[in-house]
């Protein structure tokens, strides 16, 4: 399932209603500045699972907020 935006394609995922455990990990921005997510999602009662996936692409792909970014959050 999936839907148009003004940004491009949104991914909708039903399947989140039906507990299954989700992570949100960052992994950039857009040429706008708008964040970028990557969504980590596994089966009911796999928690675990899903920690462990978001640590591992957070030790592959550190987040780094752009300087311009981080200027604007300290005003």
């Amino acid at each position: 399932m999936s839907c148009e935006t003004n940004y491009g394609k949104l991914i909708v995922i039903p399947d989140l209603f039906k507990q299954q455990p989700a992570a949100s990990v960052p992994c950039g921005f857009t040429t706008n500045g708008l964040p970028v997510v990557i969504q980590i999602v596994a089966a009911k009662y796999r928690d675990l699972l899903v920690l462990q996936a978001a640590k591992a692409y957070e030790s592959i792909s550190p987040f780094i907020m752009p300087l311009e970014l981080n200027r604007n959050v300290l005003k």
